[in-house]
């Protein structure tokens, strides 16, 4: 394994992280594709650039056709965001390139990456725990399928979004207020389960496991909801048979991230979101003794044990210094900013240090965040007082 390909659109989380530099510490060559107003934000890391596309659709048939040309150009593509997920199952590519392009290779369920019903769908339909759901096509449906699953419930756009348009029904009083906030479109209706959330990331190639860290969600933008500021490194090994048995079953190949919930503390679990592609933790959680660079490495060589590269329980923190710097102005947490200033509890390992173009982008980031916040909330007030 050698050359990696990383296609990006615009809510990409592969090209501002640190994949690239994990890739290199593998001796793996990152490519990426990607629309050429990104290409400043590219870190040191990554070895060419492909002009591309900010349509999901365009990209995807891009990819197909380097894929036909060369077909042993890449060994690893990669998907850096949900569009490009949805587009290459939804895309009339054949599914020879679909489960080339796509990370689940197994062409009987390419549909899991078409949205979170369809991927509740099937997961459920292959015997896995996920939480109660309903499919509902339109608004108008929702209320019906609330009551059948009964309160409090989950109400998310079929799409993923970064958690934005999901809405917690726990009274009858917030189902209709939530049926005036939802936009038109499809919806999935779940089961609110309370109890511990767990994100699962892990490494397949081929259906096999080769690595995985697992974390609490401590930190959320939106209270129980949204994207996480920061992570708890737990255990992964309870999870790894399971793991083991959904990239056999699915032949899952990159990597993924799980969502689970362990209803009141117990070890079972439901699945509540599964998207298939990366995000930027595992990138961080190297300081914490699990390295996928190194499980990359040591997948190629014939005594590769999985079991080796499985997150220790060890009580550390990976955070994300983007979303915490944004949410603590937001909240007018001045301690909460300073502490990435002194470096508490070494937050600056979290940072991307080694590639200062790559730290510009990630400050630059904070700096879109905190001023396109502040500008909205201003114009709400003004639109108020008007």
């Amino acid at each position: 394994m050698k050359n990696v390909l990383i296609a990006s659109t615009h809510n990409s989380r592969g090209l501002s992280s640190e994949h690239p530099a994990l890739f290199k510490r593998a001796n793996l060559t990152t490519t990426v594709i990607a629309h050429p107003k990104y290409k400043p934000y590219a870190g040191r890391d990554v070895s060419h650039w492909i002009n591309g596309s900010d349509n999901p659709d365009l990209v995807i048939t891009q990819i197909a056709k380097l894929v036909t040309d060369s077909p042993d150009a890449f060994d690893w593509i990669i998907l850096g965001d949900d569009n490009l997920v949805r587009a290459v199952a939804t895309s009339a590519i054949s599914d020879a390139l679909k489960t080339r392009i796509g990370p689940v290779q197994n062409a009987q369920y390419i549909d899991l990456q078409k949205g979170k019903s369809a991927a509740s769908t099937v997961l459920s339909s292959l015997g896995f725990q996920v939480a109660p759901f309903r499919i509902c096509q339109q608004i108008a449906d929702i209320p019906n399928a609330i009551a059948a699953i009964g309160l409090p419930a989950i109400v998310k756009p079929d799409h993923s979004l970064g958690s934005e348009g999901v809405i917690i029904c726990k009274t009858q009083d917030d189902v209709t207020a939530c049926l005036g906030q939802c936009r038109e479109g499809a919806y999935i209706v779940e089961k609110y389960i309370i109890g511990k959330q767990v994100r699962i990331d892990p490494l397949f190639f081929n259906g096999e496991l080769v690595a995985c860290n697992s974390s609490l969600m401590l930190g959320m933008i939106r209270g129980d909801l949204g994207v996480s500021t920061a992570r708890g490194v737990v255990s992964a090994a309870p999870y790894m048979e399971f793991l083991k048995k959904l990239g056999a079953t699915l032949k899952l190949h990159g990597m993924m991230n799980i969502g689970v919930l362990h209803e009141g503390g117990g070890k079972d679990f439901h699945i509540f979101e599964m998207d298939c592609r990366p995000n930027g933790y595992p990138c961080q959680i190297k300081r914490f003794e699990n390295d996928f660079a190194e499980a990359i490495l040591a997948y190629q060589r014939p005594d590769f044990d999985a079991r080796r590269f499985l997150s220790p329980d060890n009580n550390k923190i990976a955070r994300n210094f983007e979303r915490d710097m944004i949410y603590n102005a937001r909240k007018g947490n001045i301690k909460g900013m300073l502490a990435w200033l002194f470096n508490e509890d070494r937050r600056w390992e979290c940072l991307p240090l080694h590639d200062p173009r790559l730290m510009l982008f990630t400050l630059w980031l904070v700096i879109k965040g905190i001023v396109g916040g502040a500008f909205r909330k201003l114009m709400k007030a003004l639109k108020v007082m008007r």
